[in-house]
């Protein structure tokens, strides 16, 4: 099994500094259909994510109650997000960690992953999972930061253990 990222979206592409980049460049923060703008910044670290390590996404954000796996696939596909959905985690009514749980339990256990989620999930997430498989991200700049892309592409690599070959330069 390729390495996973189970990806939250609001806070992790979704972000302060997004909204008020596409307010300042768009003029408002939702897209035509509605949508919200994800931030440039946290699309291309997302992007350079699933490259370095070849990561298939699943999403545990709350979108997918609203949107089918293709239409988040189209979505992704028209904000130039390179990564492969392959899937979403079930609902459990209880939280993002039972839901990946539940996937798991259906899917296997990838050797390789990560939880990309904002931090007010992190309590829940590590009572279940090993620290090191949680990057935390904060709402003012999401996955935009070199700290979230440098853990998140560790975790993924750990059993490869290979060097970080490109740095993050000018986030912020």
């Amino acid at each position: 099994m390729k390495p996973i990222i189970f990806l939250e979206i609001d806070g992790v592409l979704t972000t302060q500094k997004g909204t008020d980049e596409a307010m300042k460049r768009l003029g408002d923060m939702f897209d035509t259909n509605g949508i919200e703008h994800f931030c440039p910044k946290s699309i291309e670290i997302l992007n350079k994510i699933t490259n370095a390590t070849g990561a298939d996404i699943v999403i545990i954000s709350n979108w997918k109650n609203a949107m089918t796996i293709e239409k988040m696939r189209e979505l992704f596909n028209n904000r130039k997000i390179t990564g492969n959905i392959i899937g979403y985690t079930p609902i459990s009514g209880i939280n993002p960690t039972r839901d990946i749980e539940m996937w798991m339990k259906k899917n296997g256990r990838p050797k390789s992953y990560v939880i990309i989620d904002d931090e007010n999930e992190m309590s829940s997430v590590t009572e279940v999972f090993p620290e090191d498989r949680f990057v935390g991200t904060q709402f003012t700049h999401g996955i935009a930061h070199k700290t979230c892309y440098k853990r998140s592409i560790n975790y993924l690599n750990r059993l490869e253990r290979i060097k970080i070959e490109e740095p993050i330069k000018n986030l912020f």
